[in-house]
């Protein structure tokens, strides 16, 4: 079962989410969508019926975004 981890640290309380996009944009999956506390954080994208490729995990905390490539060889 393929799968991504994606890794950050809260300073506080935290509105977050994680989507999951395709080479062209298109969003395929919402990993999490939520508050979360202070600390580190770990989520996982699970790949399960998702062809190989490129995609691009898009994090947004308290409305900043920070953008990953992930490439998804099965």
């Amino acid at each position: 079962n393929p799968a991504t981890k994606f890794s950050f640290s809260l300073a506080r309380q935290s509105a977050v989410n994680l989507d999951i996009y395709d080479a062209r944009g298109y969003l395929v999956d919402t990993v999490f969508a939520g508050d979360l506390g202070p600390g580190p954080c770990d989520l996982t994208w699970r790949a399960d019926g998702v062809a190989s490729g490129v995609y691009f995990g898009k994090l947004t905390v308290d409305g900043q975004v920070s953008t990953q490539k992930v490439i998804l060889a099965k």
